[in-house]
């Protein structure tokens, strides 16, 4: 198989498959994975992390913004989840980070188990793991 820029990966030319690599790459650059970002000037720096988004975390810096324990969902309510004292947190890094990533066609993925001793509904229990009860996890 020759490598050229004409060969197809699933309906993509390789010039494509590259493209969303590089994307990829530079997700992972932003979060801290991976190459390490050069930044040219100080203002640079201020505009990454001069999100104009509604706060993280409200301002007292002790809780995320809008986990009100009064306006939590009930259990039994349509728009109940276990989460919703970071759901803000997590919305924010779905806009942030919730485009679709092209990775190459070679790609392999990480189960990792978390150890968890507390009370989760979540928690699994995997014999042949060294660690044999905690949280699942795929990286």
């Amino acid at each position: 198989m020759s490598e050229s820029s004409d060969e197809e990966f699933d309906g993509f030319s390789q010039n494509e498959v590259d493209a969303a690599a590089q994307r990829y790459n530079d997700r992972l650059a932003q979060i801290g994975i991976g190459e390490f970002d050069v930044v040219d000037s100080e203002n640079e720096i201020e505009n990454e992390f001069s999100d104009e988004n509604e706060p993280l975390v409200d301002e007292t810096g002790d809780r995320p913004a809008e986990a009100d324990g009064e306006q939590a969902p009930q259990p039994g309510d349509p728009n109940y989840s276990k989460l919703y004292k970071i759901e803000s947190l997590n919305e924010y890094v779905h806009r942030f980070y919730g485009k679709p990533v092209y990775p190459k066609r070679q790609l392999s993925v990480d189960e990792v188990m978390v150890p968890w001793k507390g009370q989760l509904s979540f928690k699994q229990y995997m014999p042949a793991k060294p660690t044999k009860w905690g949280i699942k996890m795929w990286r």
